[in-house]
């Protein structure tokens, strides 16, 4: 997926096209696991991904946690 720096950079941009509709928060859970978190200003429902840094590495868990993914980045073309 690449690297932490530039994960985090990507949620950040991800945070500014979205701004009026939802917030995404990466965050550290436990050990070399994180958490992607959407959550949509006009709902109390979120949706999540597990993933996993490893020396700095961002690593997806499944295909489901790229699709996650790909599906935010197209909806605001990041």
């Amino acid at each position: 997926m690449g690297t932490l720096e530039e994960f985090q950079k990507l949620i950040k941009t991800l945070n500014r096209k979205a701004k009026d509709e939802a917030e995404y928060v990466f965050q550290n859970m436990e050990k070399d696991f994180w958490v992607l978190q959407e959550d949509y200003h006009d709902s109390d429902e979120f949706d999540c991904a597990i993933f996993r840094v490893v020396k700095g590495e961002v690593y997806a868990l499944s295909h489901d946690v790229l699709n996650f993914l790909n599906k935010i980045r197209n909806k605001f073309r990041v």
